[in-house]
Parts: C-alpha cells; sequence; structure tokens
C-alpha cells in the first residue's frame, strides 16, 4: 500500500512540473538569447523581442519590436535603443 501510495504521488508531482515547465511565457516562440538591462529583462527570439520586469511573477511579455524577424542576439543600451543582429 505505501509503494502505491509513493508511486501516485510521484506521478502527480510530475505532471505538476512539468505543466510549470511547459508553460514559461514565450511558448510560441524560441528565445535565442536573454538580454537583462536594469530592472528589465529583453528576449531574442524567432518572433521578434520582448522584455518583462525581472521582479515581475507573472508570465506576460511585452512586444517590444521587430515581430515576424528572427533577432539573435541583443543589445540594450538604453531603455529606448536596441541594437539588433
Amino acid at each position: 500500500m505505501r509503494i502505491f501510495f509513493t508511486s501516485i504521488l510521484l506521478l502527480l508531482s510530475t505532471l505538476a512540473g512539468s505543466g510549470q515547465w511547459s508553460y514559461l511565457g514565450l511558448s510560441t516562440t524560441s528565445t535565442t538569447d536573454l538580454t537583462i538591462y536594469g530592472d528589465t529583462i529583453y528576449a531574442s527570439t524567432y518572433n521578434g523581442i520582448y522584455k518583462k520586469g525581472l521582479k515581475s511573477t507573472d508570465t506576460l511579455w511585452s512586444a517590444c519590436g521587430l515581430q515576424g524577424n528572427h533577432v539573435i542576439q541583443t543589445l540594450v543600451p538604453d531603455y529606448l535603443t536596441f541594437i539588433c543582429v
């Protein structure tokens, strides 16, 4: 009975963990690079640049630009300027 109970708990914890792992916010595109400037993190993706606050607990990313373009790397000299490859 103890083995059965342990197996059920292990299965449930695995399913719960995989659900969180698959939903980190940018599930519609692949990330190629992450850049941190100040209190903001910028993600270079296959579909443009996205940003979110470092202290934010949600998984919502805001589009910054270049949607529809593959961005490999982003340099952020200030909050208004992006240099992308």
